[in-house]
């Protein structure tokens, strides 16, 4: 279809999201300039662009290409494109001292679950759920997200365009809550975003990370990070507007099949400038003398969890 009409804009753009799927980078983000490039330019590519290059760790290309998207944005009159763009923009600055900031595994951990790295568009891939609460706000409440956006890469409860109802999203290090407050144009109504990992092991671990209200425009309530075991809430931060970078560490008891839930809730329910960051890596200590063994035994079963799928659906 591109080779009859090499000028189409669509076709060009989901040619270069197959080749950044392919791991064929270099092809992929030289057509997304070419799109830049357009006359006008073809704005959801210098997002695109930003966030392959965060993923292949080219930050401040991937800066240059966020701003030179936030200015045509806004010059095309796309004030939301503009906002999600400044908003992954923002959550950049953190990405900087983020590595330092989540207390990392020492040589005798096993590392179960890590949310960023297993990030993924497949519902139960790696034992994750991408899902939110409507209310009641517990863990019965669970629903999955049944849309993924492959050119924002993340996960939405309502992708309709060219605005969608909710803001309820989640992506690969935060995600943006929806409530009663909202903006012109989407629906008010309460949700929290939670990303739930399902435990394939039972024992002692340990959950940590880093959390952050990433948005500092003018008027935000800022959050409420919550983390739900079992149902129950062993970690609970509020959040003041723009106050990022905040570690945390808990210890927990799993089973097998526990499900740990890593919940954001609007402040108030008003959900204005609620750009958030919300990190987990959970893992376990074994025992000195069961180090070896456990080491033996997790390896098939890490590598099988790769395979592991859950359909669609609450």
């Amino acid at each position: 279809m591109l080779a009859d009409d090499p000028t189409d804009t669509f076709l060009r753009y989901s040619l270069a999201m197959e080749l950044d799927k392919e791991g064929n980078h270099t092809a992929s983000l030289a057509k997304l300039a070419e799109l830049t490039k357009d006359e006008p330019p073809y704005v959801p590519a210098f997002f695109m662009a930003g966030q392959q290059l965060t993923r292949i760790d080219r930050v401040n290309e991937a800066r240059a290409f966020l701003r030179d998207g936030i200015e045509a944005a806004r010059t095309q009159g796309d004030a939301h494109a503009a906002g999600e763009m400044s908003e992954f923009l923002a959550s950049l600055g953190d990405m900087a001292v983020l590595s330092a900031l989540t207390p990392a595994a020492s040589p005798a951990d096993i590392v179960l679950a890590d949310s960023t790295a297993e990030f993924s568009n497949v519902q139960g891939q790696d034992s994750w759920l991408y899902g939110y609460y409507s209310g009641p706000f517990t863990p019965d409440n669970f629903q999955q997200m049944a849309e993924y956006d492959v050119a924002r890469e993340r996960w939405q409860v309502d992708g309709t365009h060219p605005f969608p109802f909710y803001w309820t999203m989640l992506d690969r290090q935060g995600g943006h809550p929806n409530g009663l407050t909202t903006s012109a144009g989407f629906q008010p109504a309460e949700h929290w975003p939670v990303r739930r990992y399902e435990s394939e092991s039972a024992g002692a671990v340990t959950i940590a990370g880093v959390v952050g209200d990433i948005d500092d425009r003018f008027g935000g309530q800022g959050l409420i990070a919550r983390i739900f075991v079992d149902g129950v809430e062993v970690y609970t931060r509020h959040l003041g507007n723009a106050e990022s970078n905040v570690p945390y560490e808990v210890d927990a008891v799993v089973s097998v099949g526990s499900f740990i839930d890593f919940a954001v809730d609007p402040k108030n329910s008003n959900d204005w400038a609620d750009r958030f960051l919300f990190t987990a890596v959970v893992t376990t200590v074994p025992e000195p003398w069961s180090t070896v063994l456990l080491a033996a035994v997790g390896a098939p079963i890490m590598a099988g969890r790769r395979c592991r799928n859950y359909a669609s659906g609450s």
